[in-house]
Order: C-alpha cells, then sequence, then structure tokens
C-alpha cells in the first residue's frame, strides 16, 4: 500500500529548510514506510519491484561501483588502461564506474593529484594507484560522512564537505593555490592548478 507520510511521521527533524518533497511513499509489511525523493531540480523517478536489481534495464548497463568491498584496482585499471578518454569523463561515465557524478569526480582528481583532462591511458602505475586510493576513499568517506544525517540536510553535508568542487576563487585546502573553474565538452570542473596540472 502506497502512500504519503507527513514528514513529522517518518522522523524528519524540524529546520528552516524544507525536506525534499516525497514522490512515492511505500508502505511495507512491519509498517514502516519509505519514501523515495528527488532534492535535485530534475525531479524524475523510476521504480521497480525485482528479484534482481540487474532485471532493471539502467542499473543492468551499470559499471563497476567504488563503494563495494570487491572493487579492486585491477577492476579500475580495466577502465582506465588505453582509454583515451580524458580522466573527469571516465570517472562520470556510468558504464564504467557507477555512482561519481560531477562533485565527486573533481573530488576524487583533487585528491589523487591529477588533471580532468589528462586522458586515461596516459596515466603511468603510480597515477593509476592513487587515483584508485583516491576513488575509493572519497567515496567511502562520503558515504560514511552522510552515515545518519537527515534526508533533508544531506545536500548541504555535502557542499560544505566539498575540497575543490564549487570553491573556484577559494584558497585550496592543499597547497593553498587558487581554485580555478572551466568548462569543457557538456560539463564543469573545479580543480587546482598547483596541485593537479603543475600550474
Amino acid at each position: 500500500a502506497a502512500g504519503a507520510v507527513p514528514a513529522s511521521a517518518s522522523g524528519a527533524e524540524a529546520s528552516a529548510e524544507p525536506p525534499p518533497p516525497t514522490l512515492v511513499a511505500i508502505g511495507l509489511d512491519d509498517g514502516s514506510t519509505l519514501e523515495l525523493t528527488d532534492a535535485g531540480d530534475w525531479v524524475s523517478l523510476g521504480t521497480w519491484v525485482v528479484d534482481d536489481p540487474r532485471e532493471v534495464p539502467a542499473v543492468a548497463k551499470l559499471g563497476a561501483d567504488p563503494a563495494d568491498a570487491a572493487f579492486t584496482k585491477a577492476g579500475l585499471d580495466r577502465v582506465i588502461v588505453g582509454r583515451r578518454k580524458q580522466l573527469k569523463a571516465v570517472l562520470q561515465d556510468q558504464e564504467s564506474l557507477a555512482g561519481i557524478g560531477n562533485a565527486y569526480s573533481d573530488e576524487i582528481l583533487h585528491a589523487a593529484r591529477l588533471s580532468p583532462v589528462m586522458r586515461a591511458s596516459e596515466l603511468t602505475e603510480a597515477e593509476r594507484e592513487r587515483l584508485f586510493e583516491a576513488t575509493v576513499g572519497v567515496i567511502s568517506s562520503a558515504i560514511e560522512a552522510r552515515r545518519g544525517v537527515p534526508m533533508h540536510q544531506l545536500k548541504a553535508a555535502k557542499v560544505a564537505a566539498m575540497q575543490v568542487h564549487g570553491r573556484a576563487g577559494e584558497p585550496c585546502p592543499r597547497c593553498g593555490g587558487v581554485i580555478r573553474d572551466f568548462a569543457f565538452a557538456s560539463t564543469t570542473a573545479q580543480y587546482c592548478p598547483a596541485c593537479q596540472t603543475a600550474g
């Protein structure tokens, strides 16, 4: 049985910013409710009830999940080695790596000290190792830091934790250089020229 549940009944705390609207609420057998929301601007949602997530076409196409304990450097190498695409584009390609978008690709590349426009095929073994460590580290830290944060506070918590994404003109937290912003292809990137592109 599906039905809307008031925010107060779902445990949401009062705040200055209202929680994102509930698009679908699914009542579960134990009396609890699963609320599906979209805090972004797209407000799109698809739901399936399946025995195996891979029965959902969009899920079946997803690449390796860097948050999965089974994700390895060899798995990342399969995605990176020989690819002529720019690193930022490879990280954001959902059929290569699942779950990394614009913001976290900036954060991962900053942590790895790699240029967003460097071609994946140009990475050395040491750079691929740094990229692997940064990918797993940034994603797992982000998940852990958001654990227990009320839903309506998640976006603000994510933004506050960003080191370079959305921080153009601010000092780099690692070296003090100025974080820059540039647009290319169909995306933007924030990065530190001093840390990531040798100036």
